[in-house]
């Protein structure tokens, strides 16, 4: 059986623009990498968390629910398990902060 992921939903009843969701994963995976990159230049390891995160953000949509929500045969499972928690809750760790970033409490 051969599955197309999806992101996000186009216009078109076939599909044809719509968001596949590798490509999708990728972008951001990237995008958060430039991101890190600008934040901190040269901290590798920011770079390569920022990129998990990228990468993990919407694992979620692989679920068959939220495919079947983003095509219309369900009103159930739009975001049910998405990681999007985690990478809050990861850039919320000291490692990953700077330190004018940090609140003192």
């Amino acid at each position: 059986m051969n599955h197309r992921w999806f992101a996000h939903p186009g216009r078109r009843a076939d599909q044809s623009d719509w968001h596949g969701l590798v490509d999708h994963l990728k972008a951001v995976a990237n995008d958060c990498m430039k991101l890190a990159e600008q934040a901190l230049p040269g901290n590798s390891i920011l770079r390569e968390q920022a990129q998990i995160c990228g990468y993990w953000h919407d694992l979620g949509k692989f679920r068959q629910g939220f495919q079947d929500y983003l095509k219309g045969l369900s009103v159930h499972a739009k975001k049910e398990n998405c990681l999007l928690d985690f990478c809050f809750q990861f850039w919320s760790m000291p490692m990953v902060r700077t330190p004018g970033d940090m609140n003192p409490h």
